[in-house]
């Protein structure tokens, strides 16, 4: 850590408790493992720092749990995502079966073919893309983006898994919303929420509504919201 973000260096400087702050460490003997602290003054009458009291939680375990969860989550997903674009891909190599037809017999149109061919796997090229980056175990890697094209993507492929009777509705902002993550994490938790809410309707028809808006809120907002 920085010196100014350690737990023992934050709870003196400020007099203030910490809850919650995670570290990695690593054991003598190269294992790996997560700890959670909590930390907090005692402070005597005259409001001066006397004590110190910290409390360490080791959360491999819960952590190796958690992932587990989210990649069998990550799979189911990408199941249901397999199917729901298999139609699309069979009408994708129709046209591209039917471009290649055509050019056999009118070759003087051949380049207009050609295209309607290159067209077609593009796009069967870029539904795989997605449905690859859905599935890859990776390190995260965060980027700075704007997160309208990114959740314009991940709704539009959502859409193919939808039933009829699920209206997916996609309201942007105006200006650009920028992130600081990695894309692919922004993804599955789209694809979570938005699946988990269409199992969850109580009545035949639904409408979901995926909206991005840029919110400012303090510091002191932000820490009493995620510790």
């Amino acid at each position: 850590w920085p010196d100014e973000k350690q737990p023992f260096v934050r709870v003196m400087a400020t007099g203030e408790a910490v809850h919650g702050v995670e570290h990695k460490i690593e054991r003598p003997d190269g294992r790996c493992i997560a700890l959670r602290i909590n930390g907090a003054p005692v402070k005597n009458e005259r409001s001066e720092i006397k004590w110190l009291v910290f409390s360490f939680e080791d959360i491999t375990e819960r952590r190796g749990i958690e992932e587990a969860l989210r990649q069998a989550q990550k799979m189911e997903a990408i199941g249901r995502l397999a199917g729901g674009v298999a139609h699309d891909f069979n009408n994708l190599l129709t046209a591209i079966l039917s471009f290649a037809s055509l050019a056999r017999s009118e070759p003087t149109c051949l380049d207009e073919h050609l295209d309607g061919i290159v067209d077609a796997a593009e796009r069967a090229a870029q539904l795989t893309r997605q449905l690859l980056a859905f599935g890859r175990q990776q390190i995260a890697q965060p980027i700075s983006f704007d997160a309208r094209d990114e959740v314009t993507a991940t709704v539009r492929l959502i859409e193919r898994v939808l039933g009829e009777d699920v209206a997916l509705e996609l309201n942007l902002c105006r200006g650009p919303c920028w992130l600081l993550m990695d894309p692919n994490q922004l993804q599955q938790v789209l694809l979570n929420l938005v699946l988990n809410a269409s199992e969850a309707r109580d009545d035949a028809n639904m409408r979901i509504v995926v909206r991005t808006a840029v919110v400012r809120i303090s510091s002191e907002e932000l820490r009493e919201a995620f510790g």
